[in-house]
This record gives structure tokens, C-alpha cells and sequence, in this order.
């Protein structure tokens, strides 16, 4: 009978998760202390994730020179503390102050009749433009994306609950994640027959590199993007240098898009000042990414994740759409860690049913 053909069955049981997800959604009063409820875990678990594989390398070394583990932890706690104090006390101000004056600028003097103060377009065809007309587009574009990031934030502060308690967790989470992280394997692996445990093993090592690599890696490489372009902002002297180097220093952690996205805000400073610093802007990005391609991110990151760039796109539309900036930063990751994961599992089968076969009696 047709409704015994496969097309049938399977289009079915997509039509049917499609309608529960879609009830799910409409019950969200039943489902928001859950929400809450994995938002508040999430954050916290996230952010200690992400530090225990910047801060094992350090705890690490230093148990190589026989340095107690607990002492090792403790230290590299003083250490970041040590370098994040050091880092605010010396242009935490600075950053604050740019800052400041970077939105006071985008807000108050953007003005597109900039462009007809030089030789960059011909003056009959900026007489000829509704000048008017494009500067209040202009600002409400950009009303718009500050607005955006700013609901966005704030949102997120409220969803994960009170970020002071957050910022307290993360400590105690981090340190249990440092001292007992082998612990963790073990008794992980013991959830499972002892045949297996090699095989589970070897899955839990591949996806710690790929994270691992990929973290640290990424971090590394998005820090070396901040400080060239910081380097270059000072060559060509646009205003607000540091503060334009730090936002391409964060969204350079997002894969593919994110360098680009970063030098926004330098395209809309370089526009008040003239379009030809706008142009040693989009020079000074493709030099950089030039040099991030071909030396920096080679080295740094040894470990690729060998992902279709139209994959990566995907994933980007995906995180985006579920978790904003954060699912921006975590998508890839995951999705490698996910397909590492698969891949074992499906080499283990495959294994399992081979040794099943030879096992089996011939008639």
C-alpha cells in the first residue's frame, strides 16, 4: 500500500517532529522555568569550558616542575588575575574613554556632507544627491545596529540570570574542571562495558583536541588580528585606535565573518574624517588577513577542522539564529566536536560488525 512506502513513512515522522516542536512553541509559559533553568547552567558551564583550555596549558607546565596540581591552579588564577589587572589598570580608561567619545562621535557628528569637503566624488554628483535624505538613512541604520547590540547584551545579562552570581560560580566550576578533569574520563569511560573502553577513550581524546585546538587556537589567532590591527590604525592614524582594535579582536573569534564585521565601526570613524581613510581601512584589513592567512593562523592553528566554508556559513545562520553572538562563537566547535563524535561512533559499528561477521559461522 502507498502508505507502506518509505517516502511516506519518513515524510511523516518529519511532519510530525515539525508539529511537536511547533506545540512545544506555543506552550512556552510550561517551558520558560526550563529555559531559565538551562540558561542560568549554560552560561557558567560555557565560560569555564572556554577557560580550562586557556588556563591548562599554564596549569600543566607547571606541574612538569613539580608543582602540587592545586598549588599549579591556584597560581594561574593569580597569574590571569595578575595580567587582567595589569591590562585594565593601564587601558581599561583609555578603552572607557574611546569608547565614550567613539559614541558620542557616531551619534552626534556622522554627517555624510563629509564627502563633499573632498576630492573623492565629484562635486556636481554630490550636489546632485538628497544629501539630507541619506544622512537621516545613514543614522537610522546606525540607530538601528546600536540599538540591536545593545538589546542584545542586555537581553542575554537577563536570560543567564544575575551575572554577579555567574561570576562567582565560574571560579569554583573552573577550578574542579582544572584539578579533577581526569577524574571526570575515568568515571565517564566506567559508564560503559570494559570492551569499549579504549574506543571511548579515544573518542573523548579527539574531541578535546579539536576544542582545544580550536579555542586556543582561535583566540590566539583573533588576539594577533587586534594587535595588527591596532599597529595599522596607528600607521594610518584614525581616531579611536584601541577601541576599533579590541571590537576586531572579539568578533575576529567568530569564524569566516568576523574580521570583516569587526572594522564596522572603523569604516563609520574613517567616514567622518574623509572616504579615503575609509579606503586605507578596507587596505589595512585585506593586508592583515593577508598575513593572518598565509603565517599566523597556519602556525597557530595546526589542528583544522577541514569545514566547507558554505558549512561554516550554515552553522554561523544557525548559532546566530539560536544563541545570538554566543552561538556565533560556540557553533563551529561544537559541530566539529558532534562530527568527531559521529565519526568514531560509526568507525566503531563498523568495526564491531566486521569482527561480528568473521565470528559468524559459514554453512
Amino acid at each position: 500500500m502507498w502508505f507502506n512506502h518509505k517516502f511516506f513513512k519518513y515524510g511523516s515522522g518529519i511532519l510530525l517532529t515539525l508539529l511537536i516542536i511547533y506545540m512545544f512553541g506555543k506552550i512556552d509559559f510550561f517551558l520558560l522555568p526550563f529555559k531559565k533553568l538551562v540558561a542560568a547552567i549554560f552560561a557558567p558551564i560555557l565560560a569555564s569550558i572556554i577557560l580550562y583550555y586557556i588556563l591548562r596549558p599554564l596549569v600543566r607546565i607547571l606541574e612538569k616542575i613539580r608543582i602540587p596540581k592545586t598549588v599549579s591552579i591556584l597560581l594561574s588564577f593569580l597569574i590571569s588575575i595578575f595580567i587582567i589587572v595589569l591590562i585594565v589598570k593601564n587601558i581599561g580608561v583609555i578603552i572607557v574613554q574611546q569608547f565614550n567619545s567613539l559614541m558620542n562621535l557616531l551619534y552626534k557628528n556622522f554627517d555624510i556632507s563629509i564627502f563633499s569637503n573632498n576630492t573623492f566624488f565629484d562635486s556636481s554628483i554630490i550636489q546632485s544627491l538628497p544629501i539630507d535624505e541619506l544622512k537621516k538613512r545613514a543614522l537610522q541604520i546606525l540607530d538601528s545596529l546600536m540599538n540591536s547590540s545593545k538589546n542584545f547584551f542586555m537581553g542575554f545579562l537577563s536570560t543567564v540570570t544575575n551575572i554577579s552570581t555567574i561570576i562567582i560560580m565560574i571560579p569554583f566550576i573552573l577550578f574542579y574542571f582544572l584539578k579533577d578533569d581526569k577524574e571526570f574520563v575515568r568515571k565517564f569511560i566506567s559508564f560503559f562495558p570494559k570492551k569499549y573502553a579504549p574506543e571511548v577513550r579515544k573518542v573523548l581524546i579527539d574531541i578535546d583536541r579539536v576544542l582545544s585546538s580550536y579555542l586556543v587556537g582561535q583566540m590566539t589567532v583573533a588576539l594577533a588580528d587586534g594587535i595588527l590591527m591596532y599597529i595599522g590604525y596607528l600607521i594610518i592614524r584614525i581616531k579611536y585606535p584601541l577601541i576599533l582594535s579590541v571590537f576586531v579582536t572579539i568578533t575576529a573569534m567568530i569564524p569566516f565573518f568576523g574580521p570583516y564585521i569587526g572594522i564596522v565601526p572603523a569604516i563609520f570613524v574613517a567616514l567622518t574624517m574623509n572616504p579615503w581613510m575609509a579606503l586605507k581601512v578596507f587596505l589595512l584589513q585585506t593586508i592583515v588577513q593577508q598575513i593572518d592567512g598565509n603565517f599566523i593562523a597556519p602556525q597557530i592553528m595546526k589542528q583544522k577542522l577541514n569545514i566547507h566554508p558554505v558549512t561554516v556559513i550554515l552553522l554561523l545562520m544557525i548559532g546566530s539564529a539560536l544563541y545570538g553572538f554566543v552561538g556565533l562563537l560556540i557553533i563551529v566547535p561544537v559541530y566539529s566536536a558532534l562530527i568527531v563524535t559521529l565519526k568514531n561512533i560509526y568507525r566503531i559499528y563498523k568495526t564491531e560488525k566486521l569482527n561480528h561477521s568473521k565470528l559468524k559461522p559459514t554453512k
